[in-house]
């Protein structure tokens, strides 16, 4: 079985997502890093707090020295920040997608070195607020489809189709 080196967890707040990447997640020495586009929608603490325990539970169950466990904690803020409540899980597909694609091309030891690619590519406010007038319009609004409405995932799912077509080039920058 292939070693994990990271694990990405979307963490959702009362109504903003945000992410959670978790490096050496199967290690007694683990970094977390809590990737968000707005401070000011939930404090990381929480988040920390969860994943900590999740993983002293893991490691406490599989290993015979669950005291060695050191969990790191590092936090950081996109920027630009977020300008509207729209778009937070669009932009943590795009974290996902930044970083993952790092990940892959790169292949790090560690991404505490790199802090700088957990914080660039935010949606410029332009791009943001037209695509809440796109989520508005009757276009991605209130699709019938015989005589249903489409689900949310559904409409979610054209929508970030949409939007990484069309106006995520920024994303390799």
């Amino acid at each position: 079985m292939a070693k994990v080196k990271y694990a990405t967890l979307p963490v959702s707040g009362n109504k903003h997502r945000s992410l959670m990447v978790v490096e050496a997640p199967m290690t007694p020495k683990i970094e977390l890093y809590h990737v968000h586009s707005s401070t000011t929608e939930h404090d990381p603490a929480y988040a920390f707090k969860a994943v900590k325990w999740a993983i002293l539970t893991h490691i406490v169950a599989t290993s015979t020295k669950p005291n060695s466990l050191k969990v790191n904690t590092h936090r950081y803020k996109t920027t630009p920040q977020q300008s509207n409540r729209s778009d937070t899980g669009v932009i943590v597909m795009m974290a996902v997608y930044r970083i993952a694609s790092f990940i892959a091309i790169e292949k790090p030891k560690s991404l505490l070195p790199h802090s700088t690619i957990l914080q660039k590519g935010s949606i410029p406010s332009k791009v943001a607020d037209r695509r809440a007038a796109i989520i508005k319009s009757s276009k991605w609004g209130t699709a019938r489809s015989k005589g249903r409405s489409e689900s949310s995932e559904t409409k979610a799912s054209k929508f970030l189709t949409y939007s990484t077509s069309s106006e995520c080039a920024f994303l390799s920058s």
